[in-house]
């Protein structure tokens, strides 16, 4: 590759472009919205978890880190908008650096802008998705170490590596699916060949493991929690593997068309309106563009395997996130090359618009019923205290009712769902969930290891006995909205 990496220059222009983002979603986060969201109510009641090698089916890196910020500056919206807003900077950061290894500044920046065109980095992550958004953030930190090793072979791109590894697979599982498919596509383009047989490498293997090895030993010695939401795949029931495969194969097809349709769309409209004249950004980049498509078809397949091996029923569109970025460059890189300048700023100018609109749209939602942002969490701990003592009581439920709750009353004892705990005395319960009958609610806390003979507050007209030893109170409580 024979761009010679970013300038200085280049990357201080980069890095204010980021801070201007994050500035952006802070002001209007904290202008808007004063409820927390899905993911900001599960960070700020998680928080009383303190520091562990695992939370259940969480991996830990994302909670680490926040905890970590809450330590030093305190428990507050703003610290949790800062550092999810700075790994969504970060994504676009890194893949910055590392399309900037093999072609020009401008293109590397349009191509790495380019993933605001994707919905599950520029919609869904600005909401929920809190453990996606670091494994996006590290996959292209990944991304770069890769682009960095294959042009020069330094050894400081392995250490790269090696950290980017261990770190993201603290992250989300499915990241361990970006070196696999960046060593894929490497191997498969012979100019990138020769680097993937350094024996180096196994250095980054090394690093990686010493940074994964105790939480990883927290999965094994912990089986029960660490697979708690297993059931998100919709597994087959004997005798229906072959159905349920053929549903997951249709849904991973319709949300890889979500993940991708806007781009492609994009994509089109510009080259309808570009000359075909050669690539003017690095010589090199026609090969870096295949790299990125064949690490993205990779992916895809990879996908594919899983819900055939698996038998999985269900998919969700941000489970691809680590093959989506890459075939936003493979598309992207080609075009930019056959753009004007004008068609480049125009380009540019679009990416710059869709960050505004969503950041604005987003705000104008928190504050518009019925919105589940638009919660008056304050109203709510003053209902439940006028009708049920909650104050006296222990309160469980979603991380979106408990988070908020916690917020606003933090001398309550107010705790998730999950993990299961002991508790002396009454349970409000606050849940969405379709539970059904007290008999079925009491099954269920048992299910999940709650202790046995409590009373369980769940609405203020129903009462029946339980069937456990000592009478248990099953009251149904339905949060509003």
């Amino acid at each position: 590759m024979r761009p010679a990496g970013p300038s200085h220059r280049e990357v201080g222009w980069a890095f204010l472009l980021c801070v201007a983002y994050v500035a952006l979603s802070l002001a209007l986060r904290l202008a808007t919205g004063p409820a927390l969201e899905v993911d900001e109510a599960e960070v700020w009641l998680q928080a009383q978890l303190g520091y562990a090698l695992g939370y259940g089916p969480q991996f830990p890196l994302y909670y680490w880190i926040q905890f970590g910020l809450f330590d030093v500056f305190g428990k507050s919206l703003a610290v949790i908008d800062i550092f999810r807003s700075t790994l969504m900077a970060l994504t676009v950061f890194f893949a910055f650096l590392a399309l900037r290894q093999a072609v020009g500044a401008m293109s590397a920046s349009l191509a790495a802008a380019s993933l605001i065109f994707l919905p599950d980095y520029a919609w869904v992550s600005q909401m929920t998705l809190t453990h996606t958004r670091i494994m996006a953030a590290l996959a292209m930190a990944t991304f770069v170490a890769f682009a960095w090793f294959l042009r020069t072979g330094r050894m400081a791109a392995i250490v790269w590596l090696g950290v980017a590894l261990g770190l993201g697979g603290l992250s989300k599982p499915n990241f361990w699916f970006v070196p696999i498919i960046l060593s894929l596509a490497a191997l498969s383009i012979p100019a990138y060949r020769a680097r993937m047989r350094d024996k180096r490498l196994l250095l980054a293997l090394v690093i990686g493991a010493a940074i994964v090895v105790a939480p990883y030993g927290w999965i094994i010695l912990h089986p029960t929690e660490a697979l708690a939401s297993i059931n998100k795949f919709a597994l087959p029931k004997p005798g229906t593997r072959m159905i349920v495969t053929l549903i997951g194969l249709f849904d991973l097809t319709k949300w890889a068309l979500y993940a991708m349709l806007p781009l492609v769309f994009l994509v089109a409209i510009f080259r309808s309106f570009c000359a075909h004249r050669p690539d003017d950004s690095a010589p090199d980049a026609e090969v870096f563009a295949l790299f990125c498509m064949r690490a993205a078809f990779s992916g895809f397949a990879i996908a594919i395997l899983f819900v055939v091996l698996a038998g999985a029923g269900q998919f969700k569109s941000h489970w691809l996130m680590f093959a989506t970025p890459f075939a936003a460059f493979a598309l992207v890189l080609p075009l930019l090359a056959r753009m004007s300048l004008l068609q480049r700023r125009i380009w540019g100018a679009l990416a710059i618009l869709a960050v505004i609109g969503t950041q604005t749209s987003l705000a104008v939602l928190r504050d518009t019923p019925p919105a589940t942002h638009a919660l008056d969490a304050e109203a709510l701990a003053h209902d439940l205290e006028q009708r049920f003592g909650a104050d006296r009581l222990t309160v469980i439920g979603d991380f979106y009712w408990s988070g908020n709750l916690a917020r606003t009353r933090p001398d309550w004892d107010v705790r998730a769902l999950t993990p299961p705990g002991s508790v002396d005395g009454e349970i409000l319960m606050l849940t969405k969930l379709p539970i059904g009958s007290p008999e079925g609610i009491l099954r269920w806390l048992k299910l999940g290891e709650w202790s046995a003979g409590q009373q369980v507050v769940l609405t203020p007209a129903f009462i029946a006995p339980s069937t456990e030893d000592r009478p248990v109170h099953a009251r149904i409580l339905t949060p509003p909205g």
